[in-house]
Order: C-alpha cells, then structure tokens, then sequence
C-alpha cells in the first residue's frame, strides 16, 4: 500500500481564497500532496484550471498529483444552513459538472440528504465539512448526522466522509477541541469516513493538516477504494501561536469580504 496525502477542502481566489489556483496547485507540489480539491464556496469556475494546472505540474516533475474536482454547497433548506462538499476523483465530464452546478443553483431548497442521496448516484463522494460549530459556522449539527445515519442506506452512507480536524478551526481552541472528539464518536458509530482538512484560504496554508489516504496506487480508482474502505488517517491540526491566531483569523475575515464583493449571489 503507497501512504498518500489528500487535502480535498481549501478556496481559490475564485469564491473566497485569497491565492490563485497556480499559487495552490504549485504548494501541493511542494508539499508533496498526491490527492488536491479546490472546493470553493457555490461556484465551479475553477475546476477547469485546476485540472490544467495540475496537469501542468505534473507534466513538469513528473510526479502523480491527482486532481478532485469538488465544490462546496451552502445549503439553505428547511431554515437551516449547512455546508457539505462534493466531489469525484479524476478529469470531470460535462454531465458532473452540470450536476456540481446545480447544486449551487438549487443550495437554498436541496436538504443534506438530497444532496448525498443524488452524488451517491453519480458515484460522487460528499464530505460533511467543519460539522457541530452552529450557530458559529454554516454548520451541519451532530444531531443531524445522526439523524442520516439512521435513515440513509449502508450503499449511501460508504460514501460519505466527515471532516475531524479542519485548520482554520484552530481559531476557536479549547471549544474545537471537545466539538472534535464529539464529531468523532458519531461518525464512528454509523463508519462514516473520517478526514482532517486544511479549509486552507491562503496557499501557504494547505495541508495544515491533511489525510493520509492507504491506496493501492495513486489514481482515482486507488482514491474511490480508500474512501469506501476507511483506509484514511486523519492528522489532528497543529497548535497556533497568539500570532498565528490573529492573522488568521484577520485572512478569513479578507476572505468572506472578498467573496461576498466578488459572487453577492452566491453567498
């Protein structure tokens, strides 16, 4: 088995990040990522560059990264705000990125299972993201989870992640830390996938953490396979300094400012 680092929830300059895809797809390479996903907030513009970029790069180095192409939905039904990201391993045809545009186009009357119901279809993977923050975050409750995990099937539910650690809810400290350990315990009692994420919005920042996925090889068929079989190690976020603190959070605050500027409709 290769050991394969995946960041699969970070933002371009495209909704709210603040680095360009270049920027990201060049620190992936750096870094040493071998699965990368720009999931940006309602908007799916991206995803062509990203899958140039990459590859770009690959053609350069000569290394596999593997582009995700995803996206991140703010669902707004039954007066509740909830954020899960979509996403499929491997060049993207028309037909799913109508579907990941739809989505977008339709956030304010889809439910979360509607959505995992209609990926799961496709054979798409959702990733429940920053789950148990509300009212802080646009964040899917614990109680919901539990609630899909009793009534969607196993065949559903293989295909549905949940992310542990996410690096910019380094921000909330000790409260992160107690929300981590419960979000654990609920996704292991339906297996859910369990990831950690950088939700990085600054190029710098991705992989801080990321998920260490055990393929048999780094494609998207090896990716598929370790969702479905858990075969994931989540990495726990690393300690922030009081200096670290402020200019993240000051970065997050440029970028939900930047986005709601730059896509008014999409936020």
């Amino acid at each position: 088995m290769i050991e394969a680092k995946a960041d699969l929830h970070l933002h371009s300059h495209c909704s709210d990040g603040l680095s360009s895809i270049s920027e990201i797809v060049t620190e992936a390479q750096k870094i040493g990522l071998n699965f990368l996903s720009i999931t940006d907030h309602n908007v799916i513009n991206g995803i062509p560059e990203l899958v140039a970029e990459v590859d770009r790069i690959n053609q350069q180095t000569g290394r596999s990264l593997i582009a995700v192409p995803g996206v991140e939905v703010t669902l707004k039904g039954n007066r509740k705000v909830s954020d899960i990201v979509v996403l499929k391993p491997g060049r993207p045809d028309k037909e799913f990125l109508n579907f990941l545009n739809y989505l977008c186009e339709m956030r304010r009357k889809l439910s979360l299972a509607e959505v995992i119901t209609q990926a799961g279809s496709r054979n798409a993977f959702t990733i429940i993201v920053h789950p148990g923050f509300s009212p802080m975050l646009t964040s899917v409750g614990l109680s919901e989870i539990d609630e899909l995990g009793k009534t969607l099937s196993p065949s559903l539910l293989k295909n549905v992640g949940v992310e542990i650690y996410n690096g910019s809810a380094r921000v909330y400290s000790l409260w992160n830390n107690i929300r981590e350990k419960a979000v654990r315990q609920v996704a292991q009692k339906y297996d859910l996938a369990m990831f950690s994420f950088s939700d990085a919005h600054l190029a710098q920042d991705i992989g801080v953490p990321c998920s260490i996925l055990s393929v048999r090889s780094i494609t998207p068929k090896g990716f598929a396979e370790a969702f479905e079989e858990r075969k994931i190690t989540t990495q726990k976020s690393p300690a922030i300094s009081p200096v670290g603190w402020v200019k993240l959070n000051w970065n997050l605050v440029k970028a939900r400012k930047r986005f709601k500027k730059v896509y008014p409709e999409r936020t």
